[in-house]
């Protein structure tokens, strides 16, 4: 005979101790598993939703007090059916039942209540009573025990770190937690902590509670921001707005490693965020990086302003940086051209007085293109159309960019582009700083007759009478 749950009806845990102890004498099994109940409906139900469950984790899940007492008394086992009732009064976060059961003997790495899998509690039950986790910890609990979240097999550092848990980070290492073990998916590739808290949603973070803290927690606990399989992943999953992110990865060494284009040319990590469009990220690797930046960053400046930002203060520090970094202000693209060139093209003043004071040639000029872009040699085609900047996308920003084909006929300098484009203020400035109105295109125009061509009376006026000044 075994001992089986008494009613479905709630009823006085007092009346149930009596009613077992009836059982218990007519021999039932006070550790067995509960039985099926063939009165329910006419049909067998299974009282409780795990198939361990044994009266005693039945009597800790339902909080029946004087029942637990009763059946501890008359030879309960704690340990019973892979100690489910630790596991049940884990996952109603009963921290004195907790305690109690350990004192008697039940194991702390029981499995996870209702379900399959070894972990030290499951995820709701972790998340609402981390105390309750502590105690298992120090009772000796598997600190590399993992969680099952949506499918996905997560070390439980991850979680504690995912919801800033500082004091229970510490704890699970102090324990021996690795902190470079793997979340795994079915069929999915293996991922590293860092990758997963990075893959997460933005959804999932508020400003109270920003991703940079489990990224650091991970950090600080000894993750290696560099076990990634893809040298670009932590880019590819950093975002924009969430700066301060890549900050903590490169001060903790992660490499930033530069993309390799089919045709063989490097570009480096920097240019290529400023190439995506973003900011704020490499605005934040240029404070992190000291000294000079690599030669595979050499197009970050003449990306940096053809891809000019929204907004435009951001654009024009991030200029600044560059220059700071001493990125060379008269490197040149595949035609040529500057970024003075593309500055004074796209009217961007304030960028033009920074790669003018860094010592950018005013008179600069493009290079000769007699055969269509495409067919541009010695210069690398995945590198040139990075550069072009035809796209709708990008006319959309800047108007001017129209006028980019312009450059393909070649010598032509910043005024030039600037006087083509009607950017009367950028005109003014690069005059001042001694640009020569009277040079002459590859096909004898000079940067007045490119205004009059826009019938631009003002910007040709201007230039005639810096050509009559000289």
């Amino acid at each position: 005979m075994s001992l089986r749950w008494w009613s479905d009806a709630p009823s006085p845990s007092s009346l149930q101790a009596r009613a077992a102890e009836s059982l218990l004498a007519a021999g039932a099994d006070i550790n067995a598993r509960v039985k099926l109940d063939p009165i329910v409906g006419g049909k067998p139900v299974q009282m409780s939703l795990e198939p361990r469950a044994t009266p005693l984790s039945e009597a800790v899940l339902d909080h029946k007090r004087t029942l637990i007492t009763f059946l501890l008394d008359h030879g309960a086992d704690p340990k019973a059916q892979d100690s489910v009732a630790l596991a049940a009064a884990v996952h109603i976060g009963d921290k004195d039942m907790v305690e109690l059961l350990l004192s008697d003997g039940a194991s702390p790495n029981a499995r996870a209540y209702m379900s399959h899998d070894p972990m030290l509690t499951d995820a709701r039950a972790y998340m609402s009573h981390d105390s309750i986790a502590l105690i298992l910890l120090g009772a000796g609990a598997d600190a590399n025990t993992r969680m099952t979240n949506t499918g996905e097999s997560v070390p439980l550092l991850a979680n504690a770190a995912r919801a800033g848990d500082r004091e229970f980070v510490a704890a699970l290492m102090s324990k021996g937690a690795d902190p470079n073990a793997r979340v795994l998916a079915p069929g999915g590739r293996p991922r590293t902590m860092l990758e997963w808290i990075l893959g997460e949603s933005s959804a999932s973070f508020t400003p109270e509670h920003r991703r940079s803290v489990p990224v650091g927690l991970l950090l600080s606990a000894g993750a290696n921001p560099n076990m990634h399989d893809d040298p670009e992943m932590l880019l590819a999953l950093t975002r924009d707005d969430e700066p301060d992110v890549i900050g903590i990865l490169m001060d903790k060494g992660a490499r930033l490693e530069p993309v390799v284009l089919p045709g063989g040319e490097r570009i480096g990590p920097i240019s290529n965020q400023i190439r995506s469009g973003r900011t704020a990220l490499p605005l934040e690797m240029l404070r992190r990086a000291k000294g000079q930046l690599s030669r595979d960053e050499k197009y970050a400046l003449l990306m940096a302003v053809q891809r000019r930002s929204v907004v435009e203060a951001q654009n024009v520090e991030l200029v600044r940086s560059l220059l700071e970094h001493k990125t060379d202000p008269n490197f040149r693209g595949p035609r040529r051209e500057t970024a003075l060139h593309l500055a004074a093209l796209t009217g961007q003043v304030a960028v033009m007085e920074m790669l003018l004071a860094a010592g950018t040639d005013p008179d600069a000029r493009t290079g000769l293109a007699p055969e269509p872009l495409s067919a541009t040699s010695r210069v690398n085609p995945q590198i040139t159309e990075l550069l072009l900047l035809g796209s709708a996308a990008a006319e959309a920003k800047a108007p001017a960019l129209r006028f980019l084909p312009l450059m393909l006929d070649g010598r032509l300098t910043p005024l030039m582009l600037a006087a083509a484009a009607e950017h009367r203020e950028a005109v003014q400035l690069l005059l001042r700083k001694g640009a020569k109105p009277d040079l002459k295109s590859e096909y004898g125009e000079t940067a007045a007759e490119f205004a009059r061509q826009r019938l631009n009376s003002e910007i040709a006026e201007d230039l005639a009478t810096a050509g009559r000044n000289r």
